[in-house]
């Protein structure tokens, strides 16, 4: 019997985010802290709010280039989100384009994500990266690494105290990742359900996107993704609304 789990996360939305004012957009359209995506490989949550401060999702960014970020969202709200930012790209003043040479596309289905988590995953996924792991990865960060020969992104982020890895690869490349998955005793495959029992059990599952309709930041988990600048969607009702100190001046 295995002690360790992985869940394939099906159906994530990817929107790819480029151009020199891609910063300036995910800033403005997100409460992400720019300071957590300074090197490429980093990766942190934010919330996506609207004007009214309701939450539309919880994204996850990943700064992918330069100036190039990967936003994955729920599968449930992908096509919303990418209307929502879609729809704000084309912002403009007397100048023209606020954000003149941003490319927005999405790439939902160019990617297959695993879940590996558990006491023993940090030792399956080391063992698999040819116990190479430690040397490019950090807390909070993703790399481009080789499992067992199979050419994957590998993202950690402290979401079970128990251990928790995200493989990223091409939709051919799943089926042989997961096979070599299975060769470990250790690993038992789950459902989406387990998957989610197991973050709600570690305080870590964010709810925004299962919630029938839009509703405010009103927990600690998505209070914890909101920075306290002024200078992003939603933050003005933030402050008047009373839900949290954020200082628009």
């Amino acid at each position: 019997m295995g002690t360790s789990s992985y869940t394939l996360l099906d159906g994530l939305g990817r929107i790819r985010l480029c151009g020199e004012s891609a910063p300036m957009f995910i800033h403005t359209m997100t409460t992400v802290d720019s300071a957590l995506l300074e090197q490429i490989g980093d990766a942190t949550p934010a919330l996506l709010l609207s004007s009214k401060a309701e939450v539309i999702d919880v994204v996850m960014l990943t700064r992918t280039g330069h100036f190039e970020y990967m936003l994955t969202t729920h599968p449930e709200t992908r096509h919303e989100v990418f209307t929502w930012l879609d729809a704000h790209a084309w912002i403009g003043d007397n100048a023209g384009l606020v954000f003149a040479d941003l490319g927005l596309t999405d790439e939902t289905g160019s990617l297959v994500t695993i879940a590996v988590y558990g006491p023993d995953s940090s030792m399956i996924v080391d063992t698999l990266a040819a116990h190479g792991l430690d040397e490019v990865l950090g807390s909070g960060h993703s790399a481009l690494c080789e499992l067992d020969g199979i050419p994957a992104f590998v993202f950690t982020y402290p979401l079970l105290s128990e251990g928790y890895f995200e493989l990223t690869v091409a939709p051919s490349l799943a089926p042989q990742l997961e096979a070599i998955l299975l060769s470990f005793p250790e690993l038992n495959p789950s459902s989406f359900d387990e998957y989610r029992a197991a973050r709600l059990r570690a305080g870590t599952w964010f709810e925004g996107a299962e919630a029938s309709k839009y509703h405010l930041v009103d927990s600690p988990q998505l209070t914890a993704l909101v920075r306290m600048q002024h200078d992003f969607v939603g933050a003005r009702a933030l402050n008047q609304g009373g839900a949290l100190p954020v200082d628009i001046g």
